[in-house]
C-alpha cells in the first residue's frame, strides 16, 4: 500500500503503463480502498483526532469540514488509480498453512502483495513495496522486490523522464518523508539551477538528506563537495558562498565537526586545482567553519 500511495503521488500512471507490459495491483489492496471509502462515505466528516503527548495528556484536533472533504476526495482517488491498472489475485496465499495467522500478521493487503500472482502469469513478477519486512519477506518467498526509486530510476534509464523529471521527483520523495532516498549531486544541482540557485524546502530537505549518522560520512563529503564544486562558475558568487555554507553546515549534524570539515575542504581542493582563484575563495569560507 504505501508504494501505491507514493506512485499516486506522483503521478506516474502513464509513464508505467509506457514502459511496462504489465503493471497489477492486488485484489486485497484494492478491496483494501473500496472498504475505506466506503467508511468514510458512511461515517461522515471526522470531528476530530484524539491523540496523547509526550506528556501523557491527551489532545483533541479539531478537523474543519474542508480537511475532512480532502480527506475523503483522496481516497476515492487513490482507489480510482489503483483500479485504473490490472487487479492481480493470489492464489498462491490458498496453499500456506496457517492462513488466518498470516492475514493478522500481514493484513490482507500485504499478503495479497506478497504472494500476488495467477494461473495465467508467465512473466516474472516484481513486488514493488516500500515496506522493508514485506520486501524481505518477499525475496525469502522467491519474489523480486524493489521499491519506489528503483522504478523511478528505471523509468529514467528507459527515457520515460527527463533528468529533470527524475530529481524533481527525488526532490518530491525527499519532502514526501520518504526512508532512505539516494540523492546524487547531479539531482541537488538541477532543482537549485531551476529554482535560480536559491534554496527551497525540497533542496533544503535534499540537503538535509546528507546528514549523519543515517548517510556515511564519505558519500556526503562526496556529494557535497560535488554540489559546490559543480555550482562553482555557474551560481552567482554569493549565493554559491551561501549554498557552501548550508552544505558545511548540514555535514556537521550528527558527525565530529573538525574531520568531515578537513574533508570536504580537501575533496573542494582536489576538485578545483584548475581554478586557483575559485577554490581559494570557498576555501577561505570553509575555513571560517574550522575556527570556529
Amino acid at each position: 500500500m504505501p508504494a501505491l500511495l507514493t506512485v499516486h503521488e506522483l503521478k506516474l500512471a502513464e509513464q508505467l503503463r509506457r514502459r511496462f507490459s504489465r503493471v497489477a495491483v492486488p485484489q486485497q489492496v484494492i478491496d483494501e480502498l473500496q472498504e475505506a471509502v466506503l467508511t468514510t462515505k458512511l461515517n461522515g466528516p471526522i470531528a476530530g483526532y484524539l491523540g496523547r503527548g509526550s506528556d501523557g495528556r491527551y489532545t483533541l484536533t479539531e478537523v474543519t469540514s474542508n480537511d475532512s472533504a480532502r480527506r475523503q476526495n483522496y481516497v476515492c482517488s487513490l482507489l480510482q488509480f489503483a483500479e485504473s491498472f490490472e487487479r492481480i489475485a493470489a492464489y498462491p496465499l490458498l496453499a500456506t498453512d496457517d492462513v488466518e495467522r498470516l492475514l493478522n500478521m500481514l493484513t490482507p493487503a500485504g499478503a495479497g502483495a506478497v504472494y500476488a500472482g495467477d494461473e495465467q502469469s508467465t512473466a516474472r513478477l516484481v513486488l514493488v513495496s516500500d515496506d522493508l519486512g514485506l520486501s524481505h519477506l518477499a525475496r525469502c518467498l522467491g519474489t523480486d522486490s524493489v521499491n519506489t526509486q528503483a522504478v523511478l530510476w528505471e523509468l529514467h534509464c528507459s527515457n520515460g523522464l527527463t533528468d529533470e523529471e527524475y530529481s524533481s521527483l527525488v526532490e518530491r520523495l525527499v519532502l514526501l518523508n520518504y526512508k532512505f532516498v539516494q540523492v546524487r549531486a547531479e539531482d541537488i544541482v538541477r532543482r537549485l539551477e531551476a529554482n535560480g540557485y536559491m534554496t527551497t524546502d525540497g533542496t533544503r530537505a535534499m540537503l538535509k538528506t546528507l546528514e549523519g549518522p543515517d548517510c556515511a560520512e564519505e558519500s556526503a563529503v562526496t556529494v557535497g563537495a560535488q554540489v559546490v564544486t559543480e555550482l562553482a562558475g555557474r551560481a552567482p558568487p554569493q549565493q554559491l558562498h551561501l549554498l557552501l555554507s548550508a552544505v558545511a553546515i548540514t555535514l556537521q549534524r550528527g558527525r565530529e565537526p573538525r574531520p568531515v570539515l578537513l574533508k570536504f575542504r580537501e575533496a573542494i581542493a582536489d576538485a578545483l586545482t584548475l581554478a586557483p582563484y575559485t577554490r581559494d575563495q570557498l576555501l577561505r569560507t570553509v575555513d571560517l567553519y574550522l575556527w570556529i
